[in-house]
């Protein structure tokens, strides 16, 4: 019990015993000094910026080089003057909506000499123009050159000249009366064609000049994205080289505090274990202790 008690007592008493007095009373007991090693246990290493070893600070490096913003800067810059030089996408797709609003207010004339009316003329005038412009566009994109034409082209086309005799006839017979030639009525009936269909060849022909804009509209999105992520790591890459050395700085003064305190409690251990020592050989000789 005895035994117990005192151990417990030493391992409280080793709680408020400072850890740099106790190493250094054994130092100074073995008569060495390990202030580097002592340091280096308690604080650590100062860490050391090593691109060549450290696959972290090599990317980090990388990115500080301001390589990859740089080139995308530079091709959006590119980019962005050769936009200046076509029609902004904004400014075409609104006139292609221009174009509908034209086409379903023909269809709806179209549908008005059929004898429709009401709700039901404005929805049949939309699904007509709907399909129109379908149809337009498929006829345009199936025929390319004569080497891509799809196998679909010449259904396509027979259809497409289907709808367009279709509305010829009807325009010419809503346009017919019992004193006009046919050669009149073929006339009304042509032109009301151009007048019904037109807006859906305007339309097909803007989207064939809005092709270089949007291609440009859409790289520089592409662009500008990729740019920003750059700018993201940049910007975490001098964040992450301002607290590496934060953390330098900051174990480096630790070091030097603890390498303060080791030394100066190293001397004094000394100058104690000197001090017993000439004690002890003082009263060996019995010349009595020093004052």
């Amino acid at each position: 019990m005895i035994v117990l008690l005192v151990l417990v007592a030493l391992g409280v008493a080793l709680l408020f015993v400072n850890r740099t007095v106790l190493r250094t009373l054994w130092d100074a007991d073995a008569e060495v000094n390990t202030v580097e090693q002592y340091v280096t246990e308690r604080v650590g290493e100062v860490p050391a910026w090593d691109p060549a070893s450290n696959l972290e600070h090599a990317l980090v490096s990388r990115e500080l080089q301001r390589q990859e913003v740089e080139a995308y800067q530079e091709r959006l810059v590119c980019v962005e003057d050769e936009l200046t030089l076509h029609e902004s996408p904004f400014s075409l797709t609104l006139k292609r909506g221009g174009c509908f609003v034209a086409e379903v207010l023909g269809c709806t004339l179209l549908f008005k000499g059929l004898g429709f009316s009401g709700i039901e003329r404005i929805v049949l005038a939309l699904l007509f123009a709907s399909f129109l412009f379908w149809i337009t566009s498929e006829a345009n994109r199936q025929g390319g050159s004569a080497g891509k034409r799809s196998p679909w082209f010449a259904l396509t086309l027979i259809a497409y000249a289907l709808v367009m005799l279709a509305v010829t006839v009807l325009r010419a017979v809503q346009a017919s009366t019992d004193g006009s030639s046919w050669a009149e009525d073929v006339s009304v009936g042509v032109v009301s064609l151009a007048t019904t269909m037109g807006a859906a060849w305007l339309a097909e022909g803007i989207k064939s000049r809005s092709g270089p804009s949007i291609r440009l509209w859409k790289q520089r999105r592409n662009l500008l994205r990729r740019f920003r992520r750059a700018e993201r790591r940049l910007r975490a890459a001098e964040a992450f080289t301002v607290l590496f050395a934060r953390k330098r700085e900051r174990i480096s003064r630790k070091r030097t505090a603890t390498a303060a305190a080791y030394n100066a409690a190293h001397f004094r251990a000394t100058a104690q274990k000197e001090h017993r020592s000439a004690d002890r050989f003082s009263g060996g000789l019995g010349l009595g202790g020093t004052p």
